[in-house]
C-alpha cells in the first residue's frame, strides 16, 4: 500500500526526480494489485514499470536470506509470527519485499525519474502497437472490400444490359431503397467503365436516364452526389 501511494506521488511529480523507490518494485502483477492501483488512479504503465524486475536487482542466496531474517529485531519477528498464526496471507509477501528492499538499498534502487521515463516508454510502445494494429485492420478491411468489389464488377460485366434495365426498375419504384440500389449499381458500372475504357458509353446511358427521370428530384439529387463523388475520385 505504501509503495502504491508513493507511485501515485511519482505519477503526479510530487517527489523529486532523484528520490529512490522505497522498495524494489511491487513484484509480479496480480488482478488484485491492478484493481488496487486502478482504485488509486495510478497510471497502468507506471504500475507495469514498477513491477518490472531491474536488471541490476541483487540476487540473494539462502544464506543471505537467513542473515537478513536474523537481522530483524526480535519484537518485529514476534509480530510477524503472530500475524502468521492469525492467518494473515500477506506476511510472506511483506517479508519478501522487506528483504528485497534491504538488498536493493545496498546497490541503489530506481529513481522516480527512471520510473517516469519507463512509464513514458511503455506508453509510447503501446500507442505504436495500437497504430500498427489499426493500420493492419484497415488494410485487411480494404483487401476484403476490394475482393468484394471485384466480384461485383465481374458479375455486372457478365450481366450486360440487364443491369441498366434493373436500374430503370429501381428508379421507377420511387422509393428510397430503390434509389439506393440504383445508385449502388451506377457506381459499380462507372468503375467498370473506367476499367474497360467505355466511359463515353456510360456517360451516354447516364444522360439518357437523367433525361427520362428529370422530374424525380430526389433521384436527380442522388445522381449529382454520384457525379460529385466521381469528380473527386478523378481529382
Amino acid at each position: 500500500l505504501f509503495y502504491l501511494l508513493w507511485l501515485a506521488a511519482v505519477q503526479y511529480e510530487l517527489v523529486p526526480d532523484d528520490e529512490v523507490e522505497p522498495l524494489p518494485g511491487i513484484g509480479p502483477l496480480t488482478g488484485a494489485l491492478e484493481a488496487f492501483a486502478e482504485f488509486f488512479g495510478i497510471n497502468s504503465d507506471l504500475v507495469q514499470a514498477a513491477a518490472e524486475v531491474c536488471a541490476d536487482e541483487p540476487t540473494m542466496s539462502k544464506g543471505d536470506v537467513r542473515r537478513a531474517l536474523a537481522g530483524i529485531p526480535e519484537e518485529e519477528r514476534i509480530e510477524l509470527l503472530l500475524r502468521v498464526m492469525e492467518g494473515d496471507a500477506h506476511v510472506a509477501a511483506d517479508l519478501a519485499n522487506r528483504i528485497r528492499g534491504a538488498a536493493s538499498a545496498r546497490v541503489g534502487g530506481r529513481t522516480a525519474h527512471a520510473l517516469r521515463t519507463r512509464m513514458q516508454e511503455l506508453e509510447a510502445a503501446r500507442e505504436q502497437a495500437n497504430v500498427k494494429r489499426h493500420e493492419a485492420e484497415r488494410r485487411r478491411a480494404a483487401k476484403i472490400a476490394d475482393k468484394e468489389r471485384r466480384i461485383r464488377l465481374d458479375a455486372l460485366r457478365k450481366r450486360g444490359d440487364k443491369v441498366w434495365q434493373e436500374i430503370e426498375v429501381e428508379v421507377e419504384r420511387r422509393l428510397p431503397q430503390g434509389y439506393e440500389r440504383a445508385m449502388a449499381l451506377l457506381s459499380d458500372l462507372q468503375a467498370l467503365a473506367v476499367e474497360q475504357g467505355s466511359q463515353e458509353d456510360f456517360d451516354r446511358r447516364l444522360a439518357s436516364i437523367r433525361a427520362r427521370h428529370e422530374r424525380k428530384r430526389t433521384f436527380i439529387e442522388r445522381l449529382r452526389e454520384l457525379e460529385r463523388g466521381s469528380s473527386g475520385s478523378v481529382a
